[in-house]
């Protein structure tokens, strides 16, 4: 789960928070290979050093997710901004698209929500549209294929216990345990 690999993204505000890397194409296996260790590592009750998102969990458990699972705060911060702000004048003071930019290796790269997205401005009649979507495409389309092949790992394990039980907090207990060590307890 070494952010040098590729595979993993850890470039929010809390950076130990483990996130798929979307732009991670070259590595397959390891995706696969990692799902397999989480599903192992929860098996056999061991602990793993790995922070994923409560995401992570409520994807393996097929929960939708929402924006309260954004994994990097400050777009959360930001989308919550935008969907309580009462003004008529969104377009003007957010200038937002329906299209999401972003750089990988120095090469610009631009991925339209809909249809003609980056001509659609955001504005106050079609800002919770503009969060669902990019809600979506954050969490799920961007990183489909590698999550794909990290559930496939993980179900490998996985399949035939009852992980329907479970809660995410639970599922994560069981992954990472807790991260909040009570020594007084111990006495």
């Amino acid at each position: 789960f070494d952010i040098n690999t590729g595979m993993w993204s850890t470039r929010f505000e809390d950076g130990d928070i483990t996130w798929l890397n979307g732009d991670c194409t070259w590595n397959d296996e390891g995706f696969f290979l990692s799902g397999v260790l989480v599903g192992l590592a929860i098996y056999n009750s061991v602990l793993l050093d790995v922070h994923f998102p409560q995401a992570v969990y409520r994807k393996l458990l097929g929960l939708p997710l929402g924006l309260e699972d954004m994994v990097d705060q400050s777009i959360k911060t930001n989308m919550q901004q935008l969907l309580d702000y009462k003004g008529d004048d969104v377009e003007d003071v957010f200038c937002l698209t329906f299209a999401v930019n972003w750089t990988v290796f120095g090469q610009d790269k631009v991925k339209e929500l809909k249809p003609d997205g980056s001509q659609i401005p955001v504005t106050s009649d079609n800002k919770e549209e503009f969060v669902l979507l990019y809600v979506r495409w954050l969490l799920v389309d961007s990183v489909a294929a590698q999550y794909e092949l990290f559930e496939s790992g993980f179900m490998k394990v996985m399949e035939d216990s009852s992980l329907d039980l479970f809660r995410p907090e639970e599922l994560e207990l069981l992954a990472v345990g807790s991260q909040e060590l009570d020594f007084d307890e111990l006495a």
